[in-house]
């Protein structure tokens, strides 16, 4: 099978470790203590890459790096390693003689795709580790572990492993923004981070393969998908799969078709073996969904790429086969059912939609996306077809909310606009719901709010039967756009005595003001009464709100579940604005409780939905403030050319809710600079003007999003955001944020403290570190000592997991500690003791792991304690 051709990843030196500096600063930190070390990362990952930097760090340090080849293969090709040449470069049998003539202390000897070498080879570069003492720096794919058939010889028996992470969506964006030259739109980046599941190598080329082909294109100025998503003709994708035997090729297509399976299922129907291949392949991997293992494509994008190929008839055959394979059985567990139920409808169908979702990687959010993208096309294509048999008012209603405002959907949004018979259905709630949807689209399209409030509000027949909702929305249209009049109650108690629906909407709008205002208690407590077969425009807001208003009091736990809820139920009811909604309340509620990761997984997911521009309170500009506030809590790099898109890249939205101010980069731009002494002004300002306003909601958002970085005392006393706000996790948060930035180490072991209280043991970990840095650098030695201790507490505390290694150091292990405290680099420690290089770097692994120091210079620092 030819190797596919595609655009290679040729990095520049401002692309080639992007997300990666911490590490290559920590290996050639760790060659220089004498210290080999294995970068290990998956096809893609930039493996090759990073060694360059580790190469070109080392040589700063005035290393002589002495770079082995691998043999060729095949699989190179696949790799997509950037072409070689570089000078220096020798082979095993002639390095030790090189080495003779130089100082084996400044040698150090790099190995790129390390696994390639023969057993020769790797046999002859060991004895010359072992020989020499000489460092060396591997870049390989991981090991498969409990497998040694057929795997080279290990070159250095115990390296440090230091693994190429993913990486994040803000690298990520980051890097496409340098590499395109231009601002990126947010979507674009969530798109391809997704499915290439944040590998740097594999983004870059489907970046590349789509913007080739016509997928992605500028748009004034900003870089989009011209579609649904950035697909090519997947070149990058196709050479993942030039390494498959036909057998796991059809394994594939039938994961791609059905989504993932229980692994004693997929056992069942395909082979232990063909799994365990294509799992050493890195093409599938085990996610958790509730209580089981599921076998899923990696990474997700795999997924669509090989689903949008013709079903060729060895793949019919294969899915026949498992089908009839499944219906021999008795099994009647519903994840059986469900599975066969899919390969039916392909077999008999041959073209049946897929069910996706699973193969995003077992995400719950990720999931209900998929299965929303695959509602709303079939909604779409019924509610499109019965409106151009009728051109009615409420079949017109149920288009615009399924369409995605866009270059490719805005002639089909005009045209159902310009062509519905607004002479239809005026008996009927639709007709409020599609006069409002056009309305949004009008303001998304750069029209005067206010102008289109009055329109809304006038301009009508007289028997158009719920005109009193009508008002009611464009009073909320003012508020979102303007400023909430003090006496709103007094404004909206005359429309609460009207029909049913009319109240309805009277209700739904004056818990919108309760939430702009901040009384969440009073918004709880109308939302809390029945909602008796409400119309979806109404039900949705209503969700929406409750939800803020619990966020608002916090209840981060009631926020989490009802944003939950939403998604599930907007994914099955092909409702975009209910899944973005329940993305924003999840998010909120997730933060709250300190669950950060989960909460940015959540907003990420909303950048993935289509659609969403037609409800009241749009939250788009919302779910993007918000992640980039949760971006700077989860001290994520990258953000200065991120931010400013994820805020102010929606048109047609209010800064009514929170975190979508337009000034929030402002307020959160000292985070990305160290400067946190400038926040007072910019911060005050903001939120004095949506205070003015009426927007308190959003003035307590942007001032949470200040204190990351600002300790303002007087902030309750000027009106600043309830001590309730989010809960006691995201406020533990906060503290530990404004202490880093004030380098105020007693603060960060108060907030540790706090985390550990609260049972966030991970960041009470990560904040006892940081405070142990702080105390060092301050040159408070015994206090350091003592943030460590603690940190080290969490891991062998009754509170920690079991099994945590809390043994005193041997006599050896205090002898190469002091060693250490000398600067005796590995090499000269093993001279002294008369112990092997490998020997010493075990003793260092074990001092590690039972005192939690992270580096050389912590495991010094240990000759002040006690010996235990």
């Amino acid at each position: 099978m030819p190797v596919p051709q595609v655009r290679l990843w040729t990095p520049s030196p401002g692309e080639e470790v992007r997300g990666a500096e911490a590490l290559v600063d920590r290996t050639v930190q760790l060659v220089q203590q004498g210290v080999s070390v294995a970068v290990v990362g998956r096809r893609w990952s930039g493996r090759t890459s990073v060694l360059a930097a580790v190469r070109r760090g080392l040589e700063d340090h005035g290393r002589h790096v002495r770079q082995v080849p691998p043999a060729p293969r095949h699989v190179e090709a696949v790799r997509g390693r950037p072409g070689g040449g570089a000078a220096d470069r020798v082979a095993p049998d002639h390095l030790e003689e090189a080495l003779r003539a130089t100082s084996a202390d400044r040698e150090v000897i790099v190995v790129d795709d390390a696994d390639l070498l023969d057993d020769p080879s790797s046999t002859s570069l060991r004895a010359l580790h072992l020989r020499t003492g000489v460092p060396l720096v591997l870049a390989q794919l991981p090991r498969l572990r409990g497998r040694p058939e057929g795997q080279p010889a290990r070159i250095v028996p115990y390296p440090v492993e230091l693994a190429l992470p993913p990486l994040t969506f803000e690298q990520l964006h980051e890097l496409f923004e340098v590499r395109l030259g231009a601002t990126v739109s947010p979507e674009l980046t969530a798109r391809v981070h997704r499915d290439t599941a944040g590998t740097p190598g594999l983004a870059i080329a489907v970046l590349d393969d789509a913007v080739a082909h016509g997928a992605v294109r500028q748009v004034e100025g900003a870089w989009a998908a011209t579609g649904s998503g950035p697909a090519g003709p997947g070149s990058a994708f196709e050479s993942l799969l030039a390494v498959c035997s036909g057998a796991e090729r059809d394994v594939l297509d039938l994961l791609a078709r059905v989504g993932a399976v229980p692994l004693p299922l997929a056992v069942r129907c395909v082979g232990a073996d063909v799994l365990r291949s294509l799992e050493d392949e890195g093409l599938v991997r085990l996610v958790v969904d509730a209580d089981e293992y599921l076998v899923a494509l990696h990474p997700p994008g795999l997924a669509g790429h090989l689903v949008r190929q013709p079903l060729t008839v060895r793949a019919l055959q294969v899915l026949t086969t498992v089908a009839a394979r499944l219906h021999d059985g008795t099994s009647s567990d519903p994840r059986t059912s469900e599975v066969r139920a899919r390969l039916d409808a392909h077999v008999r169908y041959r073209s049946a939609p897929r069910l996706p979702g699973h193969e995003a990687g077992g995400t719950r959010h990720a999931e209900s996306v998929d299965v929303l993208e695959h509602a709303v096309r079939h909604a779409l294509t019924g509610a499109f077809a019965a409106w151009r048999r009728s051109r009615r008012v409420q079949d017109a209603a149920r288009v615009l909310p399924l369409v995605a405002v866009g270059d490719r959907q805005d002639e089909l949004i005009r045209t159902v606009i310009d062509e519905t018979d607004l002479g239809t259905d005026h008996d009927s709630f639709a007709y409020v719901e599609f006069v409002y949807s056009a309305s949004r689209w009008s303001i998304a399209h750069g029209e005067d709010p206010h102008e289109v409030a009055l329109r809304l509000e006038h301009e009508h027949p007289e028997d158009v039967r719920h005109r009193i909702s009508l008002r009611l929305l464009a009073y909320l249209l003012r508020v979102e756009f303007h400023r909430l009049p003090e006496a709103y109650e007094d404004d909206l108690a005359a429309f609460c005595p009207q029909s049913a629906l009319d109240a309805a909407t009277a209700r739904v709008v004056l818990a919108a003001c309760h939430v702009v205002a901040g009384c969440h208690e009073r918004a709880r407590e109308l939302l809390a009464q029945p909602r008796p077969r409400w119309p979806r425009l109404l039900d949705e807001t209503a969700r929406l709100l409750a939800g803020l208003a619990a966020f608002g009091t916090g209840d981060a736990a009631a926020a989490a579940e009802l944003g939950s809820q939403m998604v599930d139920e907007g994914a099955r009811g092909a409702s975009s604005h209910l899944v973005v909604c329940g993305c924003l309340v999840a998010a909120l509620g997730l933060a709250g409780r300190g669950r950060l990761d989960e909460a940015r997984g959540q907003a990420l997911a909303a950048l993935l939905v289509e659609g969403g521009w037609s409800g009241v309170l749009p939250p788009g500009r919302s779910v993007r403030g918000l992640l980039g506030f949760l971006s700077v809590l989860t001290y994520r790099g990258g953000l200065a050319a991120v931010l400013g898109d994820l805020v102010g890249a929606v048109d047609g939205c209010g800064e009514v809710l929170p975190f979508s101010s337009g000034g929030l980069v402002e307020a959160m731009e000292p985070d990305l600079d160290d400067a946190p002494e400038r926040i007072t002004r910019p911060a005050a300002a903001i939120t004095t003007r949506l205070r003015e306003r009426g927007h308190v909601l959003a003035a307590d958002s942007v001032e949470l999003a200040s204190l990351t970085a600002h300790d303002d005392g007087d902030a309750g006393a000027r009106g600043g955001p309830r001590t309730w706000m989010g809960g006691p996790p995201l406020q533990a948060l906060l503290d530990a944020r404004r202490a880093q930035f004030a380098r105020d180490g007693a603060g960060l072991v108060r907030a540790a403290a706090r985390f550990a209280q609260l049972g966030m043991l991970e960041e009470a970990a990560r904040t006892y570190s940081i405070a142990s840095t702080v105390y060092r650098q301050e040159g408070e030695h015994a206090l350091a000592q003592q943030a460590r201790a603690h940190r080290v507490a969490l891991r062998t505390g009754p509170v920690a997991a079991s099994g945590a290694d809390a043994a005193p150091l041997t006599n050896r292990e205090w002898q190469i500690v002091d060693l250490l405290a000398q600067r005796l680099s590995n090499v000269q420690i093993a001279g002294r003791l008369h112990l092997s290089v490998r020997t010493v770097e075990t003793h260092l692994r074990n001092i590690r792991r039972k005192t939690g120091a992270e580096d050389r210079h912590a495991i010094a620092s240990l000759r002040t304690s006690p010996r235990g």
